[in-house]
């Protein structure tokens, strides 16, 4: 018997509907995000692993399937040695919530839908900005990102410290054209001709040089530095307070970078603003004081590191999270859409000034 339901109001609806639409470029096809008839999509997470590695795949769900579902929650107690993992009681596990879901149905109805890439920073992981990862794929982008050996979590606390990112994308991107392993169920879902590279510190470095390969058509450093990008669109984002990465890196290689740019400055924001870190555990001191207050060992070379890479940008008096991740969200959102799924128009620095005021500074050519 065939399951019948019927819409409901104009943001939601559920599993049988007729949607409305946009078209895209080379007539592709997404849920429209826009206007009275706009269509709520959630952000459907898997993960699968790759060569002992953990990847993470957001994707845009069947709209509807998210009802009644609770949330994911990321587990950080999962990067830790065992030793170390077991002082660490559900109770005071500071768990990172996202706005995600496991395992929904893809919406293979529309698209293709193009593919964004995300690389963490230094002590980072595959999903430490899941605010934004998983906000990207409401907007019909699949989305993935890895655990970067020798320079995730893990190995710094072991300080097992040997990044290779900007390879391992390659690698990745090469496995993902081929659709293989964990990427086999995307062939005929994404568009591999519509690219785009995002990266939080370390990881913003280490996408400078990508905007050669393939299909590759926009660039997002946060908390880095510029790009070497002729073709691709440079989105460069930085956090003006921050004691990791000057924002003065952000503006030089901003005014470095070739083509077609933007540079959008968080104003009292640190190097934390483009994750999920300074949210978790905020309540109760933050992540790092959940950690030491539990009696998590951090090994003493890399203690201040550490330290300073878990808190800068979390003070109370800085920039809240959900603000930073609401800027970061639109701009790269609006631009994501404009040029990769030629819908609309990406935010020009007068609207961002005017929608975001004294919190954003924006440079554009």
């Amino acid at each position: 018997m065939r399951f019948m339901v019927a819409c409901v109001g104009l943001s939601v609806c559920v599993l049988g509907c007729d949607l409305p639409t946009d078209k895209g470029c080379d007539d592709a096809v997404f849920v429209k995000r826009t206007g009275d008839d706009a269509v709520s999509v959630p952000a459907g997470v898997r993960r699968f692993d790759r060569y002992g590695m953990n990847v993470e795949v957001w994707y845009p769900a069947v709209p509807g399937s998210a009802e009644g579902k609770t949330p994911y929650k990321y587990d950080l107690r999962h990067y830790l040695a065992p030793e170390e993992r077991i002082k660490v009681s559900d109770e005071q596990n500071p768990w990172q919530v996202c706005n995600c879901y496991e395992d929904l149905p893809m919406d293979t109805k529309r698209g293709p839908y193009p593919v964004v890439v995300f690389i963490h920073g230094t002590a980072g992981y595959a999903a430490q900005s899941a605010q934004i990862t998983a906000y990207w794929a409401t907007q019909g982008f699949v989305v993935i990102a890895m655990d970067h050996p020798g320079i995730y979590l893990t190995d710094l606390l072991a300080l097992n410290m040997a990044p290779r990112q900007t390879e391992d994308v390659r690698e990745l991107l090469e496995e993902l054209r081929a659709f293989r392993g964990g990427f086999a169920d995307l062939e005929g879902v994404v568009d591999l001709g519509r690219i785009a590279i995002a990266g939080h510190s370390a990881g913003g470095s280490a996408l400078a040089e990508l905007g050669g390969e393939p299909g590759v058509e926009m660039l997002i450093p946060m908390a880095a530095g510029g790009t070497l990008a002729s073709d691709a669109f440079s989105l460069v984002m930085g956090a003006v307070d921050d004691q990791v990465v000057a924002y003065s890196e952000a503006k030089e290689g901003y005014a470095q970078t070739p083509g077609d740019k933007m540079l959008l400055g968080l104003k009292n924001a640190g190097h934390l603003a483009f994750s999920d870190l300074c949210a978790m555990g905020r309540e109760r001191g933050g992540l790092i004081a959940i950690l030491q207050e539990t009696g998590v060992s951090l090994p003493e070379a890399a203690g201040d590191l550490i330290i300073r890479l878990g808190t800068d940008g979390c003070a109370e008096s800085q920039m809240t999270p959900e603000r930073g991740w609401q800027i970061t969200n639109a701009v790269s959102g609006s631009y994501l859409r404009a040029r990769l799924q030629c819908r609309g128009q990406g935010m020009s620095a007068q609207e961002i000034s005017n929608t975001f005021g004294s919190d954003v500074e924006v440079s554009a050519p």
